[in-house]
């Protein structure tokens, strides 16, 4: 396959922004090695429009969302999460007790090492308090801490419980698909 496919049918996808030609455009992708199939399948989850019409979008509730991402690891299962929790959060930021396991979170999430891990831990460590954001924060240090994918979503998605007592829903849905689809479609994939 040759890049001048690749970008010819880039260039009509970017003219037309259809999404049949995106589709095209995203499948090439796919086979020329530019994109894996995990990312692309992850983007049909999250309910890409290129890909509405396949029916694979992902259930309506954000808790089932998150818990149905298990397949694709913690990492994904902890990104979904913080970008709920970033729009249950918008208004206002994390508070002090939680903005340090906030951002070591946003470290693991780019470099899921084992000293970022550590740094997610010794966060949590510091972390005081209670409420709503203390304890999605903390659900969401388990997802990353979990040695099992499964149990990684199953944490992820309880984050969620307290985040729709500040936030609706459906916007924390809104907000998980759109970072995932943003990610999963991005360049480094």
């Amino acid at each position: 396959m040759s890049d001048a496919v690749l970008r010819d049918l880039e260039r009509r996808w970017r003219q037309t922004r259809s999404v049949d030609d995106e589709a095209a455009y995203l499948l090439r992708r796919v086979r020329a090695g530019a994109l894996s199939q995990a990312r692309l399948d992850l983007a049909a989850y999250c309910g890409h429009a290129a890909f509405a019409a396949r029916g694979d979008a992902g259930p309506d509730t954000a808790e089932a969302f998150v818990a149905g991402l298990a397949p694709w690891g913690r990492e994904v299962c902890v990104r979904a999460g913080l970008a709920a929790f970033d729009r249950a959060f918008a208004a206002t930021g994390p508070s002090k007790p939680g903005a340090g396991c906030v951002e070591a979170l946003g470290d693991w999430v780019e470099c899921p090492c084992e000293a970022h891990v550590r740094a997610v831990q010794a966060a949590h460590a510091e972390l005081r308090g209670s409420g709503v954001e203390v304890a999605a924060v903390a659900c969401l240090v388990w997802a990353v801490v979990s040695e099992q994918p499964q149990r990684s979503a199953w944490t992820a998605s309880l984050a969620l419980r307290p985040l729709t007592t500040v936030a609706v829903d459906a916007d924390l849905l809104a907000a998980m698909r759109a970072e995932l689809i943003g990610w999963a479609l991005s360049s480094l994939s």
